[in-house]
């Protein structure tokens, strides 16, 4: 299922070294979460990568992450897909959207209209891919109002996705649980409470749902290095090296478990522990913004 990511995979790796905070890929889902979460093969998010129509939040080596955003921009391409719209018509529809939306805008709030790409603006109207207002449509389209709530788990969940979009947090919090309420455990949704619950500072939450993915899915590394990051927050240095070992024993080689194993380590002054872990970080992703910090603390060891 869904991790958020476990990549929706919805994740909060380690922060990583200061100076390279840029490429931290904390709290984002990978291509094979995201694509689990909103039901389509991996190979047609890459397919929406290479066509220009979805824009990774960040990419370390040939692997792409994505946050809730983009995950709501992916589950409308996939509505639009559903319907019938090509991929020659989607592309069309993103070029003229990009002529006129500002690029940190344009796949913020994507809605799916009459077969068609449309964007919630700011103020909360519906413009088409020219920029043209349908204001008709708005009250059709976009976040689940939370004074009307949906009657089921996957109408929750979606309502969830809305508000953290917009920067509802609480919102999205309050839809998660409502989501597991109506329909009982679930990996995906649990996944994502987690993921908000994190990014606001509640991480013994976090935590609790973390480990209610971990129960349901027992192999879902991202879910094991998503709870070695809060536990590191919660001062469990211990606790989350061996959530970070396990995810390892899953999924060997995975770049964010390895660095923030080792930089935990790191911390915990276990440097000749940390130094393998660093040398396979660095075989596996030396050309990335982390890997001046991975030398560095191989070099003073």
């Amino acid at each position: 299922m869904m991790s958020p990511m476990s990549a929706t995979g919805t994740k909060p790796p380690r922060r990583p070294a200061q100076e390279a905070r840029e490429a931290d890929t904390s709290g984002l889902y990978s291509t094979d979460t995201l694509a689990e979460a909103i039901g389509v093969p991996p190979e047609r998010i890459c397919l929406w990568i290479a066509e220009g129509l979805l824009e990774p939040t960040a990419a370390v080596g040939d692997a792409y992450y994505f946050d809730f955003k983009q995950m709501s921009a992916a589950q409308t391409l996939r509505e639009l897909a559903d319907s019938g719209a090509s991929i020659k018509k989607l592309r069309r529809g993103m070029k003229r959207l990009r002529r006129w939306l500002p690029e940190e805008a344009r796949q913020r709030s994507l809605v799916p209209a009459e077969g068609h790409l449309h964007v919630r603006l700011d103020e909360g109207e519906l413009a088409d891919a020219d920029g043209q207002l349908r204001l008709d449509f708005a009250d059709d389209l976009g976040p689940v109002p939370m004074h009307a709530p949906p009657r089921t788990a996957e109408g929750w969940f979606e309502a969830g996705t809305d508000c953290y979009a917009s920067g509802d947090s609480a919102g999205a919090i309050e839809a998660f649980r409502a989501a597991l309420q109506a329909d009982g455990p679930s990996a995906r949704v649990a996944f994502a409470l987690a993921h908000v619950l994190a990014e606001t500072g509640n991480h013994e939450q976090a935590a609790e749902r973390y480990l209610q993915v971990i129960e349901l899915e027992p192999q879902n590394a991202d879910a094991w290095n998503n709870l070695g990051a809060v536990l590191c927050a919660l001062d469990q240095a211990e606790s989350a090296c061996q959530a970070y070992t396990r995810a390892l024993d899953i999924r060997p080689g995975d770049t964010r478990a390895l660095y923030n194993l080792a930089d935990t380590l790191d911390e915990l002054g276990k440097t000749a522990d940390a130094a393998p872990h660093w040398r396979a970080y660095l075989q596996q992703d030396a050309a990335s913004p982390w890997a001046a910090h991975a030398r560095r603390r191989l070099a003073s060891i």
